[in-house]
């Protein structure tokens, strides 16, 4: 049994807690602020992805990850696909997408870090090199424009799987950074293995896990979202990290439309925001 001056001091402390967070509560709103951030629905599982598209092909089942990895990996909410070229010597490339949504203080898996932890060593440090993205089809809005960047959205097209229809699908903001590493396997000699990755987070493009606090995690924001997009590929032929990086900006080309079609379309999310508010 607690003595009546335990049970006092518990009360006191309890009714502290709850002040407090109350007041956090109020200081938030007044300020304009959200330390605690919606979750934003993924609208499209990422098996709706295409895996036929005009130079790459997938005729193998998805990869299904176990329990421990998921719970590693944080998220339900991801893709890993591999995809092979429909002609040609070019290796295949393995596919991850993973989404994240409503969390606080996120600390994304990236291959620079857990491919080490996975037994692989790192052959030079990673680099946040320029992805030579074609955006050949990509059209420019000037009347669709990110609030926090103050530019321009622009959007591709993807065909619909069944009926053929060209969906109209917004693509994300900013400089399209890779961040690339070089591996090698101690248990398969001669092996070369690269992968990189990059992170759309509330619609706009960073490399990096500290660009994901910094977008998704804006203060202002109501809501967030980020996912990572990363490439892998092995293989023994003459391949160099400029290789890598060509080749995931031929495949991105053909495959980023397709993931942003699962994402939320944040220039949609942002306007439904703003015609809320000017309703208010």
């Amino acid at each position: 049994m607690f003595d009546r001056r335990a049970k006092t001091a518990f009360a006191v402390a309890s009714v502290i807690l709850v002040g407090s967070n109350l007041g956090i509560s109020s200081v938030e709103r007044w300020m304009g602020m959200f330390l605690h951030k919606d979750p934003v629905p993924l609208p499209l599982e990422f098996s709706r992805i295409a895996k036929q598209t005009d130079h790459w092909n997938s005729t193998i089942p998805d990869e299904l990850l176990d329990e421990a990895i998921l719970d590693r990996l944080g998220t339900r909410k991801y893709l890993n696909r591999l995809y092979a070229p429909n002609e040609g010597d070019a290796p295949r490339i393995h596919l991850h997408v993973a989404y994240y949504t409503g969390l606080i203080d996120p600390v994304p898996h990236v291959p620079d870090r857990c491919f080490v932890a996975g037994g692989l060593d790192k052959v030079a440090p990673a680099r946040n090199l320029k992805l030579p993205m074609a955006k050949t089809d990509w059209v420019e809005h000037a009347d669709r424009i990110n609030q926090a960047t103050k530019l321009p959205y622009h959007t591709a097209e993807v065909r619909h799987p069944f009926t053929n229809e060209r969906i109209e699908v917004t693509m994300p903001i900013g400089e399209f950074l890779w961040r690339t590493t070089q591996f090698s396997d101690q248990r398969q000699p001669g092996l070369k293995i690269f992968s990189g990755y990059m992170f759309v987070a509330n619609g706009r493009l960073t490399p990096s896990p500290d660009g994901v606090r910094v977008m998704a995690f804006d203060l202002f924001e109501r809501s967030a979202y980020y996912c990572k997009i990363q490439l892998t590929i092995r293989t023994k032929a003459e391949f160099t990290e400029q290789d890598f990086v060509d080749l995931s900006a031929d495949f991105l080309d053909e495959i980023l439309p397709e993931v942003m079609r699962c994402l939320p379309d944040w220039w949609a999310h942002e306007s439904a925001i703003a015609a809320s508010a000017s309703t208010d």
